[in-house]
């Protein structure tokens, strides 16, 4: 069983070494299509009506990371408050 497991790791070890080795080395990732600038992450800007090109101010930065903060001890908060069965 452990044999397994190692060669579970190490087969996601070199999945996920090559997926960064691609993204960071400039080269063209999978997923890219889907998934970059074109696919879903244009369409969530254009919902959410942020402009890509545009900078954060610091007030909405500050904001941000405590809505992140919030909703991150809500929802752990609630998971443990869970039944369990």
């Amino acid at each position: 069983m452990q044999e397994v497991g190692r060669a579970g790791h190490c087969f996601c070890g070199l999945a996920v070494g090559s997926y960064l080795a691609k993204i960071y080395g400039g080269g063209n990732a999978p997923g890219d299509k889907v998934f970059g600038p074109v696919g879903v992450e244009r369409l969530l800007y254009r919902c959410l009506r942020i402009d890509p090109g545009g900078e954060q101010r610091w007030i909405a930065y500050v904001g941000s990371a405590l809505a992140v903060t919030v909703v991150g001890a809500l929802g752990n908060y609630a998971l443990f408050r869970a039944p369990r069965s």
